[in-house]
């Protein structure tokens, strides 16, 4: 899974040709540096419009059901014992926000401030997700997330906002 992180990274810093070989080579030259900054857009997007972070234990399932070859399935449970998520309801294909518990000071902190912008730091320790089922709370919310994305980021801490 490192192999894939490195060669994203190689992909992203490589210049550009002048020429393209064939409509193939440019597809696959182009592809990596889009999708990098759809994610960084989309991610800045979702981190803008949150009004606040709220602590969360994420585990995978353990018997892998609704995990696919490229996603993962994550139960979400509060940290914060009697958590009132009143007026919280998550919908179907609803997309969240997991953030690794080192930066969510510093994230919470942007996201109070009148000039809330997104580090490009933050990049490898967000993690996009949606749900397949309507929740009425954070806990037992299942997120379905990329599993590449999920071996990457995630270092083994259950504690994530």
């Amino acid at each position: 899974k490192e192999d894939d992180n490195e060669s994203d990274i190689l992909l992203q810093k490589k210049p550009l040709p002048n020429r393209f070989i064939n409509h193939r080579h440019y597809i696959a030259s182009w592809a990596p540096l889009c999708l990098a900054e759809a994610r960084a857009q989309f991610l800045a997007e979702c981190l803008s419009q949150a009004n606040r972070l709220v602590p969360v234990l994420v585990q995978t399932n353990k018997n892998g059901l609704g995990s696919t070859l490229d996603s993962v399935v994550v139960t979400i449970m509060s940290r914060i014992r009697g958590y009132n998520s009143k007026g919280t309801n998550f919908f179907a294909n609803d997309v969240c926000v997991l953030v690794l518990e080192e930066y969510a000071l510093e994230v919470q902190q942007a996201l109070q401030s009148k000039h809330n912008r997104f580090e490009q730091r933050w990049r490898d320790a967000c993690l996009v997700g949606h749900t397949e089922h309507p929740r009425k709370s954070v806990d037992g919310l299942q997120l379905k997330v990329s599993k590449k994305w999920w071996t990457m980021i995630n270092n083994g801490s259950e504690k994530w906002n």
